[in-house]
């Protein structure tokens, strides 16, 4: 990329949206104004939702942009699930942030099936319409959309392992790595854990397997939703619980298992998307299993012993903590690394 005294850097973010994509969106437009980087937001639609600036992200103090300037001297920014905003433009210098892999639009089933429209691709029609062999036909479509991507000329990021993975495996060779950091509220505030013997689950990850683990310990161990809570109330909960667990795709570096983990709670998650790499996930294989039905009275006999030796387990957690303490600097100095303006200035 180049960057000179010119450069305006747009970061892409959809409106009115609280979650921890849009979050990081603003984390990295925060650092790089901070730095003296122009960095701007620009808000784009879902649905009816918004523009205005979430009342969460206000702290973060970044400034906005209503259009893009598309220009040699500018870069904008966007997530993997908004590369159609980039053929907008012909000129910008393009960066597409990989926050997650499934969340791509080629694996999303309705911009699939929109996309699919608007493309008018004859073969992918003729398969679907005689429902045959769908399995081939989504893969093909994730290909064609990848090569579509690639003939964008565009600088790649990843926010996990897991991505970078993904994209060289797809012959995206040259991908940098710029991953997140959680907010200072679940870092910096001193607590005393008051622990409880029960589990916190993100109801929304892994549902048809988590409520079979749900059902399976009835009248054994507690489950507690973090559904319907405020910020704070999340915080809270995490902090008494003595267990996490997500059983859910792990899309990308996703921050709850951090949350929790920094929370003291001892996480336990499946083997999917990013918690089957120790770079994202960093627990111990043993707190890792495959979600399958015979692994259920395993997992709740697992989840009582971490109620029995919470002391001795939470211990193995300790480096992971500490290394979502350092997050925060390790975020603000690749970020001002991979965008630092050229020295030809």
């Amino acid at each position: 990329m180049i960057i000179n005294e010119k450069t305006k850097i747009y970061v892409a973010v959809p409106a009115g949206v609280k979650t921890g994509g849009p979050e990081l969106l603003h984390q990295l437009g925060s650092v790089l104004k901070s730095n003296g980087l122009p960095a701007q937001m620009y808000y784009y639609a879902v649905g009816a939702q918004s523009s205005a600036v979430p009342e969460d992200y206000l702290k973060y103090g970044c400034e906005t942009a209503d259009t893009i300037e598309d220009n040699e001297n500018n870069i904008l920014i966007v997530p993997e699930v908004k590369t159609a905003l980039l053929r907008k433009y012909k000129k910008i210098q393009k960066v597409i942030w990989w926050l997650s892999v499934n969340n791509a639009a080629f694996f999303n089933a309705e911009v699939r099936k929109q996309n699919a429209k608007k493309r008018n691709n004859r073969f992918i029609a003729f398969l679907k319409r005689l429902r045959i062999n769908m399995f081939f036909s989504k893969l093909y479509e994730k290909e064609y959309k990848l090569k579509k991507i690639k003939k964008l000329r565009v600088v790649h990021l990843a926010q996990s392992q897991y991505a970078v993975d993904y994209l060289m495996r797809n012959g995206i060779k040259n991908v940098g790595f710029l991953s997140d950091y959680l907010a200072d509220d679940f870092i910096t505030s001193e607590f005393k854990a008051d622990k409880q013997n029960y589990v916190a689950y993100n109801p929304l990850k892994g549902k048809e397997f988590t409520a079979k683990l749900i059902e399976a310990a009835e009248g054994k161990i507690i489950f507690k939703p973090i559904q319907n809570l405020t910020r704070n109330g999340v915080i809270e909960l995490l902090r008494s619980a003595k267990v996490y667990i997500d059983f859910g795709e792990h899309p990308g570096k996703d921050r709850i298992p951090r949350e929790a983990a920094i929370s003291k709670c001892i996480v336990i998650t499946n083997k999917k998307g990013s918690a089957a790499f120790a770079e994202d996930v960093s627990i111990n294989e043993e707190f890792k299993f495959d979600d399958t039905v015979e692994n259920i009275p395993i997992i709740i006999e697992f989840i009582q012993e971490c109620f029995a030796r919470y002391d001795e387990f939470s211990e193995k957690f300790e480096s992971y903590r500490q290394k979502i303490k350092n997050e925060h600097e390790t975020f603000d100095k690749d970020a001002l690394t991979i965008f630092a303006r050229t020295q030809s200035d």
